[in-house]
């Protein structure tokens, strides 16, 4: 049997929108993988064109965007597209906003050294903080939440005279 160039267009796009369809599936993301199988399949378009003409190479182009869009279609509703996509529901009443509010006015015990950031244990928690006024608080000093943003968590250390009202 004689190895033709229509054996190769039909070589490298089966190989390239196999690729794809491993980038798209298994190994999500834009990587070397799905780098690979479109340059495949583009090969195997460009091949066609130069080799048969506008017809030949349009109708390739055509083949592999139609099976490419298919597997787009399919690969979220595969049992693996099924793993990786996340398909839970954010309530408002389970929003950061809502509880990290909470936070505020409990006191904590200082983990890591805050310079001016670090960690502190509230009951069995464990949260990033910044110490208010970029302040120094060392290992096992009390501190309050008096803030919490969008991005920070802010503290001061809680003085010997202060009320507790450990949370």
């Amino acid at each position: 049997m004689e190895w033709s160039i229509v054996s190769t267009i039909g070589v490298l796009l089966v190989l390239g929108i196999l690729l794809l369809a491993v980038e798209i599936t298994v190994l999500p993301g834009f990587g070397v993988i799905g780098l690979l199988g479109a340059l495949l399949t583009l090969g195997a378009s460009a091949i066609a064109w130069s080799h048969y003409g506008v017809v030949v190479g349009g109708t390739v182009i055509g083949v592999s965007v139609v099976i490419s869009g298919v597997l787009i279609w399919w690969a979220p509703r595969s049992r693996t597209g099924k793993k990786l996509i996340l398909n839970s529901e954010l309530r408002p009443d389970t929003t950061p906003e809502k509880w990290t509010q909470e936070w505020v006015g409990l006191v904590g015990v200082v983990d890591s050294v805050l310079r001016p950031s670090g960690t502190i244990r509230i009951n069995d928690y464990k949260l990033d903080v910044v110490a208010q006024g970029g302040e120094w608080v060392e290992v096992g000093t009390r501190v309050r939440v008096v803030e919490v943003s969008t991005n920070s968590v802010v503290v001061v250390p809680v003085r010997d005279n202060e009320s507790d009202g450990v949370g």
